[in-house]
């Protein structure tokens, strides 16, 4: 008597969505089915130095809109220059979180309701702490809250010495400054300095909140 053995595949098939993709109706979000853009600025924006300042932006919905916090960008200009302003800052060694310690504190509200706070410049370790546990080296580093590669030799070793690179003494100062300076400052613009503009989303500058939000009116 022979008893028949059954054999089970190497290998198994399923199903592969390249293949099929292609043929498959392609979902429409039918609550969001046109987009707008707004520009809010401070309501309270002072000239000249912010040092000290305090600066509120306060934006309401309608009923009939929603707010995709996630995809919300702060625009932030940046003017390097000298301690007086009376010169060009040349070749300065940027710290790659450079955006994150220009606040002190930081204050979101939902609906009047205070749903974010940071105080006594606790702001920028425990963002920085967040950058760095939620993304990877090459995503921060795609992003537009950083000043310079993250976790890269070339750029970290500049920034022990502070301002790095120096024009009149280029004997005693590390040459990895002036590299970051100048891969990550735009060039010198007469009247305007060294200038770079950010915009850091919402979801990094505070949190996630991703999708939108039916119930929130007032931030």
């Amino acid at each position: 008597m022979e008893t028949e053995i059954k054999k089970t595949p190497f290998y198994s098939q399923k199903l592969d969505d390249k293949y099929s993709i292609l043929g498959r109706s392609i979902g429409v979000d039918t609550q969001t089915q046109s987009l707008s853009t707004r520009t809010i600025e401070s309501s309270n924006l002072i000239s000249g130095d912010l040092n000290g300042q305090q600066l509120t932006f306060s934006f309401t919905v309608s009923p009939s809109a929603y707010i995709d916090w996630n995809n919300s960008v702060m625009e932030i200009g940046f003017i390097f220059t000298t301690d007086n302003g009376a010169g060009v800052a040349s070749n300065v060694s940027i710290p790659w979180n450079l955006l994150l310690s220009i606040f002190e504190e930081i204050k979101v509200k939902f609906n009047g309701t205070v749903i974010f706070n940071k105080v006594s410049r606790e702001y920028l370790e425990t963002q920085t702490f967040k950058l760095l546990t939620e993304y990877t080296n090459e995503e921060l580093n795609a992003s537009e809250i950083v000043f310079a590669p993250v976790g890269d030799y070339n750029y970290n070793t500049g920034l022990a010495n502070g301002y790095g690179f120096n024009n009149a003494d280029k004997s005693s100062d590390d040459p990895n400054a002036k590299i970051r300076f100048q891969n990550w400052i735009s060039p010198f613009v007469e009247s305007r300095n060294y200038t770079k503009y950010k915009r850091p989303t919402f979801k990094d500058l505070f949190f996630s909140m991703p999708g939108f939000s039916k119930n929130l009116r007032n931030v």
